[in-house]
């Protein structure tokens, strides 16, 4: 092989391979830094959903079953308010937290009004609900909500 040839090879080879070490170490520190970003990632959040004593008016409620005899009703009203998301223990309401928090905290039209497609995650002592959420100003995303069953401590998480 000609000397010259073999030494453009070589040189294509080590831009190549730089490349390919720089895209890896790149992409290493792009999800380090995701992970620091708290418990949200790239989401909005975390909010907190507030514990509420509001009993919602039945338009629509849908029900989970968790362990122990124990069972989630979220409630989607249709006049505007916000969701409640209430955890039943043995057929006794433990708490209720209201859903209507805001990805943007001085604009109304950021408020969740409704929750669908729901999928849980049950821990022994938490659980998280992913969802598809509704705005006021008509906006779907995604989003999800971690629980502390025993005193519903939470965070929501909102996409974007």
């Amino acid at each position: 092989m000609d000397k010259t040839l073999k030494i453009i090879l070589i040189g294509i080879a080590s831009i190549v391979g730089l490349a390919i070490v720089a895209m890896m170490v790149g992409t290493i520190l792009f999800f380090l830094t995701i992970d620091s970003m708290g418990p949200c990632g790239m989401d909005d959040g975390p909010f907190i959903a507030s514990k509420t004593n509001r009993i919602p008016t039945v338009d629509s409620v849908q029900t989970f079953l968790l362990q122990k005899e124990e069972k989630i009703l979220l409630y989607n009203e249709n006049d505007s308010l916000s969701p409640i998301l209430t955890l039943v223990d043995k057929d006794k309401s433990r708490w209720s937290l209201d859903i209507g928090v805001r990805r943007f905290p001085n604009t109304p039209d950021s408020r969740v009004i409704e929750i669908t497609e729901v999928s849980i995650v049950e821990k022994a002592h938490s659980f998280r609900l992913n969802f598809k959420y509704r705005t006021i100003g008509g906006t779907v995303m995604g989003g999800r909500i971690d629980v502390n069953k025993n005193d519903g401590s939470n965070h929501v998480c909102l996409g974007w």
